[in-house]
């Protein structure tokens, strides 16, 4: 059956050059253009391979039938402020030249609407409550079959609780842009932030950026920092759930396709997204041991139900994508 793209959605993909297009029929995925912007594009099989076993088992009653944006990129609308309001615009009465050509970039001091588009846009993440967006398991997830590689490396590598060290932990780049929603002077990265505070705290904290660093360095740690960058960290928040430490999560705009299931004080220790009270979570940790623990515990539980084929038998994303879908009507139909 052919299938031509209508000029106004052609527009759009022109414009937003992160952006490609597929229709979902019965069981059969297709792609209908390819991004422009071809950064990513690497990532397209195994997309697709998820979507494809997805729609296999969900969709046959065809109600996940249709068309659909999508970005392989790591997150839809990188490099843009959160919506502090959660309201939608359409994307056709955006003032598009605030926007650059090939993503959403823009000052990122500036607040910003959802935009909704004709179709809804599938991802690797989303801006947190964006529902226009549906997420979906990111590429190391897929390729890895649930991060089994990571995780049966933490399995191979971690100690036990009272043989780390009590300090909060983190290694990595300096990724990530600046936003007035964590820092009013647009001058450092949640990152950034994350290190500033570490450097009042030596004896309580060892936070900084460097290379490549194995895991099994974090696991000395009984405290493990998680803070985004570009977008979520993926991987890395899942497989420091998984270990015998506590992770101390920076709150921020990001999330993934298993975020409603993550509780702060039952999955993990909330910190702020600017981190001015790390130092007081850290406290209330070294005070509160049999809460740490539980913590842990129940982290480990969450990894573990999620595996990769309960994810894939999952009703969840399903209702996602139904849920994407009667919004993107209300605003074009």
């Amino acid at each position: 059956m052919s299938f031509t793209i209508p000029n106004s959605v052609y527009i759009l993909l022109k414009q937003y050059t992160e952006l490609g297009l597929l229709t979902i029929i019965a069981k059969t995925v297709t792609i209908r253009h390819v991004p422009m912007f071809t950064a990513q594009n690497q990532r397209m099989p195994s997309f697709i391979k998820w979507l494809q076993e997805y729609c296999f088992i969900h969709n046959q009653t065809n109600e996940l039938d249709g068309s659909y944006f999508f970005t392989v990129l790591d997150g839809f609308r990188e490099h843009t402020n959160p919506s502090l309001s959660g309201d939608y615009v359409k994307i056709t009465d955006l003032d598009i030249t605030r926007y650059g050509t090939t993503q959403f970039i823009n000052p990122t001091q500036l607040d910003e609407l959802y935009p909704i588009f004709p179709y809804p846009v599938i991802s690797w993440s989303r801006h947190k409550g964006d529902s226009s967006v549906i997420v979906i398991p990111d590429q190391y997830y897929i390729l890895q079959n649930g991060y089994f590689n990571s995780l049966l490396q933490i399995k191979q590598t971690d100690i036990p609780w009272k043989s780390k060290q009590n300090k909060i932990f983190w290694r990595g780049g300096n990724n990530g842009d600046k936003y007035s929603v964590y820092d009013p002077t647009c001058s450092a990265n949640q990152r950034q932030l994350a290190t500033n505070t570490s450097s009042k705290y030596p004896h309580q904290m060892d936070i900084s950026f460097t290379g490549s660093v194995p895991k099994s360095e974090f696991l000395k740690y009984k405290y493990l920092l998680d803070v985004d960058g570009m977008v979520n960290t993926w991987d890395a928040f899942f497989w420091k759930l998984s270990s015998n430490s506590v992770v101390f999560k920076m709150d921020s705009h990001w999330e993934e396709w298993y975020y409603d299931q993550i509780q702060p004080w039952v999955h993990y220790i909330p910190v702020k997204g600017d981190a001015t009270d790390l130092y007081e979570k850290y406290l209330w940790a070294e005070a509160n041991e049999a809460n740490v623990l539980e913590i842990i515990r129940n982290a480990n539980e969450l990894v573990y139900k999620n595996r990769y084929e309960y994810t894939l038998l999952s009703k969840k994303i399903f209702n996602n994508f139904k849920e994407s879908k009667e919004l993107v009507k209300k605003y074009y139909l």
